[in-house]
């Protein structure tokens, strides 16, 4: 085994990521290293690099798999946690950075990590990744070597409902070997720890029944908050003055991030109201957008947003871009690609350049590599605005920063408070009104208040249920599962605040209404149309398998969206704070229902159901026609067709390719396909369907087609 010391790390680091790691990454290393655990609690400013510490574990992990197995103290999977979905798909993007790294080098210091994270599990795969989803088979591919290193990124309620036996979407069968994995020899790197203090509770009350539990097995899990919140318990990781020494730090730290507010006076119905705010955001873009700059606009929900980008693009042909966690993830990698290189830290500037805008919702407000040189944001809460305003001039490069806070009038001193913040909002409104006038890092340590002022200012705190045995082993039961369940929510959410979990929504374009309608099985009467039921769903199922769904083309949305969607009441507002929808105005509901059918995607076992039936963690398919995405976002408004992105889904995490014949698949400038072949074609008909696929690597694509 080749040799590896705790002071490779800056090299090892390097050759990954083609720069030098911060002082305190280095120093944790050693101290992990040395300690063979980590501190309770990594204690670091927004901008700091806290997404490094997968690197840490990663190197930390390979240092310890040159020590006897009963000796070692690193965890074999590195679980990043983080409730906003679109900083789970940058972590992953680093996890593949690494990952990649990895797979090529014999030599040096990458090769000797390489080939030690090798030696644990015996295989030619140094290290491996997941994206811990819901109601995807293939995304089980993690869970089939308890051996393997891996580095997983997940929201809380994947890898918090697998941990507690109940994983959302998860087969019955599949369900105690995730908890089982997860539960034992893992390392759960929590970040932003304050948007998931119920976890993190519930993740104590697991490290308690594990102390007393009698095992020969060693004891390697762990898991680390990586925020500093009120109340945080145990050893702490924090800066030092080696820290503050570092230019390249210490520029971020000392970053002025000027700032101004505003009060939006609103009236009328909510839809009024919020095209009121979208108006105010899209003139405060108008005087910021000048050359060479980026703006980004950061709101509280997901139609605000959508209404903003609808206005500018109204304004604007290019250079807009539109950002929510409510997006599938191939159209999400699409817009990153794009954004990649105008909006990262770190890019090339050129002041000649077309300004660029990014409007979004809290998807980007915990560590999203988004650098912005100025900002326009609705009003949050105070720890929210904080991390708004860390995409704000991230690396202290820019002398001109500006930022900007809107509050909607009827947000202030209403009865009801804000569904995502509550009385947090008003109250950090007030002290806006009053206090800072820069966000910047070292800026706003020096005006912070503290004790109860402080509290006021964060969101409503919820706390997880205690833990008692009763509960574990009644999760422990799988198959079949108890009754009564206790709701695994209420441990990853907390009792004092109401949350959906999500299903995920699958869009099609060879499947219609009309087969979804007849293969209801609720409609039978009779033998014959039970049969004919039976087979209008065997005809949608063979349309389906030739290309099984898969997580890049699946959409996460709360339970009770769907529900509303599918149902055709109204929908509620969603933010992009996970599992949460605002509740629907009863008032606002039509007479008439419009329920619509959706596939339950279980593979053979796959049946028809309707809003009623869903379940946390579902993965529904319907149809394109049924609509409800807008610019690439979720929007139940929606009645224009939707993208089918199955083959490219498909291709992409398979590399299998698949072209579908469907009429909606297919465009009309395409070349005539030959006639069908038999089991047995002929040399006549082989040529044809060459001379065809040769024809079709020129031809346009439709535009319910995803594929590229």
């Amino acid at each position: 085994m080749p040799d590896l010391a705790p002071h490779d790390f800056p090299a090892y680091f390097e050759a990954v990521h083609e720069h030098r790691p911060f002082p305190w990454q280095a120093r944790l290393l050693e101290q992990v290293a040395k300690e063979g655990r980590w501190p309770s609690l990594l204690d670091l400013p927004t901008g700091s690099g806290k997404t490094a510490a997968i690197d840490v574990a990663v190197f930390h992990l390979a240092l310890d798999a040159g020590r006897a197995a009963r000796e070692r103290n690193a965890p074999r999977r590195i679980v990043m946690v983080v409730d906003r979905r679109t900083v789970v798909d940058q972590a992953f993007e680093r996890a593949k950075k690494i990952s990649d790294a990895l797979k090529g080098p014999t030599h040096g210091v990458l090769g000797a990590v390489r080939e030690r994270l090798c030696g644990l599990s015996g295989t030619e795969e140094p290290l491996a990744r997941a994206q811990l989803r819901g109601g995807m088979p293939r995304d089980d591919t993690w869970a089939k070597r308890p051996d393997q290193p891996l580095v997983a990124v997940s929201t809380v309620d994947q890898v918090g409902s697998r941990l507690l036996f109940r994983g959302y979407g998860v087969s019955d069968a599949m369900r105690p070997i995730h908890a089982g994995l997860l539960g034992h020899d893992s390392l759960f790197l929590l970040d932003e720890v304050h948007l998931s203090q119920p976890f993190l509770e519930t993740l104590e009350a697991i490290r308690r029944y594990r102390t007393r539990a009698k095992t020969s097995l060693p004891d390697r899990w762990q898991f680390v908050a990586m925020s500093a919140t009120p109340g945080s318990k145990g050893s702490s990781f924090g800066l030092t003055e080696e820290d503050h020494r570092d230019e390249r730090l210490v520029r971020r730290l000392r970053a002025a991030k000027p700032l101004e507010h505003a009060m939006v006076k609103v009236v009328g119905s909510e839809a009024a109201r919020r095209a009121k705010l979208a108006e105010e955001c899209a003139n405060r873009v108008e005087a910021l957008a000048m050359p060479g700059r980026v703006v980004g606009v950061v709101v509280n929900r997901v139609a605000t947003a959508l209404d903003v980008f609808k206005l500018v693009k109204s304004r604007r042909d290019e250079g807009v871009f539109l950002v929510t966690g409510r997006m599938r993830p191939l159209d999400r990698n699409d817009v990153d690609k794009r954004l990649s290189e105008l909006v990262s830290s770190g890019r090339r500037r050129d002041s000649t350049a077309l300004p660029i805008i990014v409007i979004a919702t809290q998807c980007i407000e915990a560590g999203a590599d988004f650098d912005f040189d100025a900002l326009v944001t609705e009003c949050a809460s105070l720890d929210a605005l904080r991390q708004r305003f860390g995409r704000l001039n991230r690396l202290g490069a820019i002398t001109d920063a500006r930022g900007v806070v809107l509050v909607r009038s009827d947000a202030l001193g209403k009865d009801e408070p804000d569904f995502v913040y509550g009385r947090a909002l008003e109250e950090t409104w007030k002290w806006i009104e009053g206090a800072p006038r820069d966000f910047g890092i070292q800026a706003m340590d020096v005006c912070l208040p503290s004790g109860d002022d402080l509290a006021k200012m964060l969101p409503p705190s919820s706390r997880a249920p205690v833990m008692l045995p009763a509960h574990l082993d009644t999760w422990t039961q799988t198959a079949p599962i108890p009754q009564p369940d206790p709701d695994v929510s209420l441990w990853l959410h907390g009792v004092d605040q109401k949350r959906d979990a999500d299903v995920q929504i699958v869009w099609r374009a060879d499947m219609t209404a009309e087969l979804v309608a007849r293969a209801d099985p609720r409609v039978a009467v009779s033998p014959e149309e039970l049969r004919g039921i039976q087979g209008a769903l065997a005809a949608l199922l063979a349309r389906i398998e030739v290309c099984p769904p898969t997580g890049l083309e699946a959409l996460a949305v709360p339970i009770g969206a769907a529900r509303a969607w599918l149902a055709g009441t109204v929908v509620p507002d969603v933010a992009d704070v996970e599992g949460r929808s605002e509740k629907e105005d009863e008032k606002e509901r039509p007479d008439q229902r419009m329920s619509r059918g959706a596939l339950l995607w279980k593979g053979e076992d796959s049946v028809i159901v309707q809003a009623d039936d869903l379940r946390p963690g579902m993965t529904i398919v319907v149809p394109s026609t049924y609509g409800g995405l807008g610019y690439g976002t979720w929007d139940p408004s929606s009645t224009e067709r939707v993208a089918d992105l199955g083959d490219r889904a498909r291709w992409e995490q398979t590399r299998r390719p698949t072209l579908r014949l469907y009429p909606a698949l297919m465009s009309p400038a395409w070349p005539t396909p030959p006639p069908l072949i038999k089991d047995d074609p002929d040399d006549g008909e082989r040529e044809g369907v060459a001379n065809w696929l040769a024809a079709m690597q020129s031809a346009p694509l439709p535009e319910c087609s995803g594929r590229s």
